[in-house]
């Protein structure tokens, strides 16, 4: 392994040091569907926005990876948030 990785950055980390390992496995099994589907959107939307507008190649294929990021990370924090709320009114009470 390399110097920079470290263990805390992954999504296993979360789940094997939680205190609610079945809570932190949902909320984390939602965020990364969450970013792969508004990632795909994002990117989608933003290249399609783009490449109306402009013919550049370049230009559509730098806003389709920066919709998809920006996708990614909105969709990672609106779906983990919302298993998490869900968890803890349905699943807690």
């Amino acid at each position: 392994m390399s110097d920079t990785f470290h263990p805390a950055w992954t999504e296993l980390y979360k789940v094997q040091t939680a205190k609610d390992w079945q809570r932190q496995l949902g909320s984390s099994s939602s965020g990364v569907l969450g970013a792969v589907a508004a990632g795909w959107a994002g990117g989608a939307a933003s290249g399609f926005a783009i490449g109306v507008r402009m013919r550049n190649p370049w230009l559509v294929a730098g806003s389709t990876v920066i919709g998809g990021i920006a996708g990614g990370a909105f969709g990672y924090e609106l779906f983990s948030g919302m298993f998490e709320q869900l968890y803890d009114v349905y699943i807690v009470e």
